[in-house]
């Protein structure tokens, strides 16, 4: 289990930033930059047994808090996306 290990720090941090369960609004609301949200349409094994869409809610939360905020769902891709999924919605999202 040293994942599970690994993971708690992480899990902690993302609980204090989202302290009341929800994305801290009035903070993202001063990001001033262009920020992509990306999610994958499938759940794979490492993603514990989740359900589809698991990420959905919070990726549209922080998508309505963030001023400069896109979302983007990679197809058929889950936890490990394939780069050759990943590149076309970064050479958009970059302009190149």
């Amino acid at each position: 289990m040293a994942g599970t290990d690994r993971q708690r720090p992480i899990l902690a941090y993302d609980a204090a930033c989202l302290h009341d369960g929800g994305p801290p609004k009035d903070r993202l609301a001063t990001i001033k930059q262009p920020v992509l949200v990306l999610t994958g349409k499938t759940i794979d094994s490492a993603m514990a047994g989740l359900a589809s869409g698991f990420f959905d809610d919070d990726a549209d939360a922080l998508v309505a808090a963030v001023p400069r905020a896109e979302r983007d769902v990679i197809q058929q891709e889950g936890h490990v996306a394939d780069p050759k999924a990943v590149a076309p919605i970064l050479q958009r999202f970059f302009g190149v």
